[in-house]
């Protein structure tokens, strides 16, 4: 992998970097210095098996990714950046397993970059803050971690939006733009009777978010009217839909994992079929995040290998942190992730590899700054320095995906930088959080349609 890396990235770095970038021979020949040095050791996870399985191959892409094009201008320190993945199961109790692994002495890590869900990153949580060893999150979005640990000490942070921004956008597309089958029979823009669907947990996709969503709507002149909340190991939901279809409810928000969100949506659909009260097939249902990925739409069909049958995903809106920035940054992520992991027959890159990317390398230009791997308050604060360019407010030269040599340098010299994302420029707050603009995406023929962006000014409170 290192010597394809070598080969390639560097040259599709420095073709899209508007900053500059070092000459090839001296990025090769820091890249070989390096490798002959014990290796700076990031642990990360992804979930390679579980609920969230179908996004455990983009994430461990990312991860790779972020460790080459470290690697090949020199890695860190002047030594070779390791990723070292673990596979966390989209469950909590196998992310506390890997948090154990990770805290034998012969396994140390500077840092983690995960886990991919929010039950997972509330059990090993403390545990890393009583080590002093940051954990960052591109996948846990429930609004609870932004609390769980305390502004000024805290060694928790995410490079994806809260959930609680989704609740937002959600908001504010089902009462102003949404167009849906009424209770009434009528058909109109507009929702403003809700009908919300979570599990009964503290995930991005639990009650912190419904609570949030509720809060939010009031304003707008909407209301929840019917509330019903799930388990996450459930696997039917007749009596759920039933009660949806026999409501007063304009819409439905539904808040579930990818697999299960398929088969309420599959129990919805034959439920509204014995309804002749309106016309369901307009009837608006607004989904997770969760629900931006191919395996949604496939096991919402009666055949998820068949790509010609509409299933029960069809028409379905939700929101998402916006997947193609329109900024130079993300420009420079996708080429190098296309020079290692082509794009030619998808050239587009689903949430959440420019996350993923964005938390290896602000861990690792973490511990440039601080000068130390072992360091833990130290590479903590440089976590939000970099991020930021110093100090809340503060002004210092910015460098993206394309020029991590140059911001390695900058670094080196005792200067400031603040690091752009490719997911978002990343600027973390005393929270640990970062915000982002989302879309409002639509399924039309069994593809995503983004159908609108919405700004992270609109949004972020």
């Amino acid at each position: 992998m290192r010597s394809l890396v070598q080969r390639g990235i560097f040259a599709a770095a420095c073709a899209v970097s508007a900053l500059g970038c070092s000459t090839k021979s001296d990025s090769n020949g820091a890249a070989a210095s390096a490798a002959t040095k014990p290796p700076i050791v990031i642990g990360a996870t992804a979930p390679l098996t579980g609920d969230q399985k179908d996004l455990g191959v983009l994430v461990q892409n990312a991860l790779r990714v972020a460790e080459a094009s470290l690697n090949s201008v020199g890695g860190i320190l002047g030594r070779p950046v390791s990723v070292v993945i673990k596979d966390d199961g989209s469950d909590a109790a196998i992310a506390s397993s890997v948090a154990d692994h990770f805290f034998k002495p012969e396994n140390a890590i500077v840092g983690l970059v995960g886990p991919s869900t929010t039950s997972g990153t509330l059990a090993i949580q403390d545990r890393f803050h009583a080590a002093q060893k940051p954990v960052i999150t591109p996948l846990a979005l429930s609004p609870e971690l932004s609390t769980i640990q305390a502004a000024g000490d805290r060694y928790l942070f995410r490079t994806e939006p809260s959930a609680a921004l989704q609740a937002r956008a959600a908001a504010l597309f089902l009462t102003r733009d949404v167009t849906t089958a009424r209770a009434d029979g009528t058909i109109g823009k507009g929702c403003k009777s809700v009908a919300i669907v979570h599990y009964n947990d503290d995930s991005g996709t639990g009650r912190p978010v419904a609570a949030e969503f509720k809060r939010v709507i009031k304003p707008l002149g909407g209301a929840v009217v019917l509330e019903l909340e799930v388990d996450p190991n459930q696997k039917t939901f007749d009596t759920e839909t039933a009660r949806v279809v026999a409501s007063s409810a304009d819409c439905q928000a539904v808040l579930m994992l990818a697999a299960p969100g398929a088969q309420y949506m599959r129990s919805f659909k034959a439920a509204a079929a014995s309804n002749s009260s309106r016309d369901w097939s307009k009837f608006a249902t607004l989904g997770a995040i969760t629900f931006f990925q191919k395996g949604f739409i496939a096991n919402a069909r009666k055949n998820p290998a068949d790509d010609t049958e509409r299933g029960a995903a069809e028409g379905v809106y939700g929101t998402a942190i916006d997947p193609e920035p329109d900024n130079p940054e993300y420009a420079g992520f996708k080429n190098i992730y296309d020079t290692y992991y082509p794009l030619s027959s998808n050239p587009r890159i689903v949430p959440p590899p420019a996350a993923v990317f964005d938390a290896v390398v602000l861990m690792a230009l973490a511990v440039q700054r601080a000068g130390s791997d072992s360091d833990g308050p130290t590479i903590r604060d440089s976590i939000l320095a970099v991020s930021r360019g110093g100090a809340i407010g503060a002004s210092a030269k910015r460098f993206g995906p394309a020029a991590l040599s140059d911001a390695i340098a900058t670094l080196t010299r005792g200067e400031e930088i603040d690091y752009q994302g490719a997911s978002g420029a990343c600027d973390l707050d005393e929270r640990g959080d970062v915000t982002a603009d989302h879309v409002i995406w639509h399924i039309e023929n069994n593809q995503f349609v983004t159908l609108k962006k919405i700004k992270a000014s609109e949004i972020a409170q």
